[in-house]
């Protein structure tokens, strides 16, 4: 193994460390390390860490940080981590989270939607300034109870959406195709 690779398998193990003593010592983080690592692994995937999201409320400090981030499963605290009651005319109940589990007390993510108006009845649809290619997102397979992703209108995104194995629970992907926002005045 070679220095490059040695020092990147040392920052990975040291964030989910990070992360998992977070969650553990009760630091706002109610989810799964793994899912937390999952989460933050996407959000630097797709520009966040460069400012191109429009909103990323909790993202920023999710799962770490001095004083404890906001936990994810609030449904609140986290930009697109919410109840989802019926959005897009499809009656759906789905609450942010699953029930902690009775043996580690994590709880894992049911709901991601980063398309900043998919929650508000009759908004025109924005997208959230998402970036980068759908065929590196191998990490929603932590993810294994995810019911709902909806990313549609983020024009940034580009490539084939990856292999979704694991994800047995998935009930909504909407992911659509991507247009000039001007052209739809």
């Amino acid at each position: 193994m070679g220095a490059k690779a040695f020092a990147d398998c040392l920052l990975r193990g040291l964030v989910w460390a990070l992360l998992w003593c977070e969650a553990a010592t009760g630091g706002g983080a109610s989810l799964r390390p793994a899912e937390l690592l999952a989460l933050r692994q996407l959000y630097n995937a797709t520009g966040g860490l460069q400012g191109a999201w429009l909103n990323d409320t909790g993202w920023r400090g999710g799962g770490g940080g001095g004083g404890g981030a906001p936990d994810p499963c609030d449904g609140r605290s986290w930009f697109g981590i919410y109840n989802w009651s019926g959005y897009g005319g499809i009656g759906l109940e789905v609450e942010a989270c699953t029930e902690p589990d009775n043996e580690t007390g994590w709880r894992s993510l049911q709901v991601l939607s980063l398309d900043t108006a998919a929650n508000v009845a009759g908004a025109y649809n924005l997208g959230n300034g998402l970036r980068g290619n759908l065929g590196e997102w191998s990490m929603l397979r932590e993810l294994s109870a995810l019911r709902v992703v909806y990313v549609a209108f983020n024009p940034y995104l580009i490539g084939d959406i990856p292999a979704l194995s694991g994800l047995a629970a998935l009930q909504i992907l909407n992911i659509l195709e991507q247009y000039d926002v001007k052209e739809m005045g």
